[in-house]
């Protein structure tokens, strides 16, 4: 199609164009020039806002951002610094924000249709550096689609729709009062970024150890220029990180030096921290401390606390203009300051699990032996009459049989006695681990292996598989009788003595002299909570009980020996039990003790009352006067009353229903003749 044809649709479409925009400007009854209101004054500009407030509804819990110079602070969150980056596009968008009018709310009730209640909506206030009025204050409220957001000015009731949310843009995905905006979308988490090249020396200093590392450069042989040759410039040098001082010695991992470089470049934290209260991050006096220094720049000092020392550490740069405490996650931490398994190749005993054939574990005022039987272990002491509890047993051997040290510490720390140990046999050869005090570089204990004087620590998940409290090795449950062999039982408390017997397939109940029907359910449930009993704990030290007792039960069986269990007075919610036969003295629970002796009473059948028939409710009889017929003459009964003879059998009385109540009630009186 030629030019000169298409010039009169061209036209057409123009005219269409326009009528479209016209009558769209008559529908609203706002001028074409005036379709977007500017919602923020037009002289405002990012660089003369100075301090913005966040909050949802009436929330007091505000976030607050102010300007430290050319940077940015989060004042209501420790005054922590602020992504500078990110505030200052949220700012452009704010003053830059206009909407398209949708609506006069009538009230300010009427305004919830838009979620734009004062107490409902999102508010961002902006201020100058004068000034306690903001600039501009803005209310974010429902969001009727993602491109797309109904707002107003504060003290105005004009709704408006924008395609900018500065409610999502702060970070806040949800609407209404309860929609809170949050200080982490706007901290800056970098804690160190330094250039790795420049790095040239780093001291790592732990609280039983110290680490120096220095970047040096690699020596190399120059070769000899032969006669006539042109000199060759010389190449780069090379360096290469060495262990200065510390250490076990030998050189440290190359990928552990790399990992604490690493994270000199790019240490960022999860969140910030009080500084006002440096105790609580064990930054008072901080027990990790790394010096780096830079080439040609001053030397950079982070200092680090960790009062859990298997969770989070929180650190600090020295001498920082504004003091931030931030909180570093497990994981940034150990690169920063690795453990020294981490660091070399520590020593370890040379033994699997399968080699491993007696184990002892001595305590100050406890040994044990266990023995390996076949597959399975076996306590051999001490003997308490219970059965091995052979998980327990089997997690120890095979800590025994992979354990590897995981950290140590240098010569002259302070480690606490060793006065606890594990002695094992594997393949002949005897070898011995003694525990010390909590370590305190990591979460454990120091310990010596065989005949090694350095100290290294065991973590304590390993320790606890290994020094676990003397009642793991056993199973707890004391008795596995049948309970249909029971043919009787006796319960004592207090003085006071009970008998159960069994009789065919019930109970009698005996106490003194007297016998009567037992409650043969209750009986059979308490023989079975019996059978069920565990101990709470095990009396290593007693075998008998001392002085008073609080209560007994007696069991009688149809061949076996009788079974008989003597309880103690209750202590701290306890009571010592020995039973005939076994060695030791074990504790049980108050609750357990009741249950089984606390309700004798309870087992006795309890009588059944008499039903006593209830009397018919009728009128009561009334006696005749003395010397006069027995009968009551009415009129519709006169003629057969006086044919009744005097001598009759015993009357059947037939109440006469009454208009009302009266103490004399008629008696119809029918004698048979």
């Amino acid at each position: 199609m030629s030019a000169k044809k298409l010039i009169p649709f061209i036209i057409i479409l123009a005219v269409l164009a326009g009528v479209a925009v016209l009558q769209k400007s008559r529908n609203t009854g706002t001028p074409i020039t005036e379709q977007f209101t500017a919602l923020a004054p037009t002289e405002l500009s990012a660089k003369s806002i100075a301090r913005v407030e966040l909050y949802a509804g009436n929330d007091e819990d505000k976030v607050i951002l102010e300007k430290d110079g050319e940077a940015w602070r989060v004042t209501s969150h420790f005054n922590a610094p602020a992504k500078t980056e990110t505030v200052e596009k949220y700012l452009e968008k704010l003053i830059g924000i206009k909407g398209e009018f949708r609506a006069q709310a009538p009230s300010d009730e009427d305004l919830a249709a838009w979620e734009l209640k004062d107490d409902e909506a999102f508010h961002v206030a902006a201020y100058k550096d004068s000034g306690d009025e903001p600039a501009v204050h803005l209310l974010i409220g429902k969001a009727p689609g993602y491109k797309s957001v109904f707002l107003r000015q504060a003290g105005s009731r004009e709704v408006y729709e924008e395609a900018t949310n500065l409610r999502r843009d702060a970070g806040v995905y949800d609407s209404g009062a309860g929609a809170k905006p949050k200080a982490d979308h706007w901290l800056n988490k970098e804690v160190l970024k330094l250039d790795k090249e420049k790095v040239t020396r780093i001291a790592l200093n732990y609280p039983d150890k110290k680490l120096v590392f220095e970047k040096r450069e690699v020596p190399r042989e120059e070769p000899e220029a032969k006669e006539g040759e042109e000199e060759k410039p010389a190449p780069p040098p090379v360096f290469k990180w060495a262990l200065a001082s510390g250490g076990l010695g030998g050189e440290a991992k190359e990928t552990a030096i790399n990992n604490i470089l690493s994270k000199l470049g790019n240490l960022t934290a999860t969140d910030v921290a009080d500084p006002e209260t440096p105790a609580e991050w064990g930054l008072d006096t901080p027990a990790f401390r790394c010096e780096i220094a830079l080439e040609g720049e001053d030397p950079v000092v982070v200092e680090a606390g960790r009062p859990d020392l298997a969770g989070d550490a929180y650190v600090r740069l020295a001498k920082a203009d504004t003091p931030t405490v931030y909180k570093v996650s497990s994981w940034n931490f150990e690169q920063l300051f690795p453990q020294g398994e981490d660091l070399f190749d520590l020593p370890k005993i040379d033994v699997t699990t399968d080699d491993i054939t007696r184990i002892t574990v001595q305590r100050p005022d406890n040994a044990m032996r266990f023995d390996k039987v076949g597959t399975s272990w076996k306590v051999v002491r001490p003997d308490v009459g219970l059965e091995a509890q052979t998980t327990t047993l089997s997690a120890l051997a095979t800590t025994l049989g992979t354990w590897k040290p995981e950290d140590y510490a240098a010569p002259g720390t302070k480690t606490g006695r060793f006065n606890r140990s594990v002695t094992f046999m594997a393949k002949g050869v005897k070898h011995t681990v003694r525990f010390g005090g909590p370590a305190k570089s990591v979460d454990g204990v120091y310990v010596k292996m065989d005949d090694n004087r350095q100290v290294f620590t065991m973590k304590d998940m390993d320790v606890k598989k290994i020094l676990f409290p003397p009642r793991d090795a056993y199973k707890l449950a004391l008795f596995d009788f049948n309970e249909d062999n029971v043919v009787r039982f006796d319960l004592s408390k207090g003085g006071k003595t009970v008998v159960l017997t069994r009789k065919n397939k019930g109970w009698t109940y005996t106490d003194g002299a007297a016998t009567s029907p037992a409650e043969g359910e209750k009986c059979n449930s308490l023989l079975a909570a019996l059978n069920d009993v565990q101990v709470a704990d095990i009396r290593f030290d007693m075998t008998a009980l001392d002085g008073k007792t609080y209560g007994a039960v007696t069991l009688y069986f149809k061949a076996d020996d009788p079974l008989k269990i003597t309880f103690g007075p209750e202590k701290d919610g306890k009571h010592l039990m020995a039973v005939e036969g076994r060695p030791r003295v074990f504790e049980m629970r108050k609750a357990d003790v009741e249950r089984l002796i606390g309700g004798m009473a309870s087992l006795k059948k309890a009588k059944k009352k008499k039903k006593t028939p209830k009397a018919a409710e009728s009128p009561a009889k009334t006696t005749p006067p003395a010397n006069t017929s027995s009968t009551v003459t009415t009129p519709e009964t006169s003629d057969v009353t006086a044919r009744i003879p005097e001598a009759a059998k015993p009357a059947v009385e037939i109440p006469v229903p009454a208009a009302k109540k009266t103490d004399d009630v008629p008696v119809i009186t029918i004698e048979k003749q």
